[in-house]
């Protein structure tokens, strides 16, 4: 009896093991708006990259805007995101409130000739490094628009944003995302 329940409790382990990543969650990332409409923007990102960032535990970048279109600039809409970790929970030694921050976002959204930077923090479970590979589960972090061109339009603030995703380590596509997106940041 005693071996069959040890035997039941390791067939779940692995089962639970076996997910996407540790939390079990694996939505890719989403922003959300609270608005009135309560859009969803799915984030299929297809160019992914995370890179080390002195003063932090490392950064993501990511865009579903093909690398060569957009150092071109030959495209008509698209997204480009920035999540800096600035710490890493560690259970029993790091308060885990809904309060605590510990990725700061910067979401820059592009549509014709106008485009939008969001930013924001929240809490995100990161697994991995930036020296090895980057996964972040973001749980309800917070942003809003922080500037834009002038006809852009905000559908988004406020808005959250959840999921999961993970990015290999790649340095040289990271700061090459790091440098495209200057260009469509405001101040």
């Amino acid at each position: 009896m005693l071996r069959n329940s040890f035997l039941f409790i390791f067939i779940i382990f692995l089962t639970g093991c076996s997910t996407v990543n540790f939390l079990g969650n694996n939505q890719a990332l989403q922003i959300h708006s609270l608005g009135p409409d309560q859009l969803v923007l799915h984030c299929n990102f297809n160019v992914i990259a995370s890179m080390s960032s002195s003063g932090t535990e490392g950064e993501l970048w990511a865009t579903d805007i093909p690398l060569d279109l957009l150092e071109a600039g030959n495209f008509d809409s698209g997204q480009i995101i920035r999540m800096q970790v600035l710490w890493i929970p560690s259970p029993g030694k790091t308060p885990l409130e809904s309060t605590s921050t510990n990725i700061t976002i910067q979401h820059i959204i592009i549509s014709g000739d106008e485009s939008g930077v969001y930013v924001g923090a929240g809490y995100g479970w990161p697994t991995g490094s930036a020296e090895k590979g980057l996964s972040i589960n973001m749980e309800d972090a917070t942003i809003e628009l922080q500037s834009s061109t002038s006809n852009f339009s905000d559908l988004l603030t406020p808005a959250t944003i959840v999921g999961f995703i993970h990015a290999p380590s790649d340095k040289t596509i990271a700061r090459k995302l790091s440098a495209l997106a200057q260009r469509y940041t405001h101040n």
